[in-house]
């Protein structure tokens, strides 16, 4: 992550280097400056321990960040019903119900029904219609 081209990346790697040369007891000038004699041939078991910890937490973070990247591409794997989307289920039955939706509303529940992936703001929206028409067909129902 030094190498990383974003600043706060590089900063959160050498904050996490420099914890780790704490937690072994060695300081920066000890680590780089072989002809202190405390590093035998440059690699003593602490620091191959801290440098072998700082890979495995930087490959974490990679495939974090190549997860967080690809849900941005791709959208997030909603729950699926068979084929359908639980949302664009949702989409459909709204827009067949009686409930008068305004035509932004309405514009976006026929956009919703055929989408492969939504983000999570559209996903709420469709939730919250849904939750109207909920609403209205309770309240028609008992007066009824």
């Amino acid at each position: 992550m030094l190498g990383s081209a974003h600043d706060g990346e590089r900063a959160a790697a050498a904050l996490h280097a420099n914890r780790l040369l704490g937690e072994l007891g060695v300081t920066w000038y000890e680590l780089l400056d072989n002809d202190t004699g405390s590093y035998q041939a440059g690699y003593d078991q602490g620091f191959q321990d801290a440098a072998e910890k700082a890979y495995e937490l930087q490959k974490d973070k990679e495939e974090e960040i190549a997860n967080l990247r690809q849900q941005m591409v791709h959208g997030s794997p909603w729950q699926t019903v068979g084929s359908t989307h639980d949302y664009q289920r949702n989409a459909t039955e709204c827009l067949a119900s009686a409930v008068r939706w305004t035509p932004w509303e309405h514009g976006f529940l026929e956009d919703m029904q055929f989408r492969h992936t939504i983000s999570e703001k559209q996903a709420a929206i469709v939730s919250k219609l849904y939750a109207k028409m909920r609403y209205y067909q309770a309240r028609r129902s008992k007066q009824s």
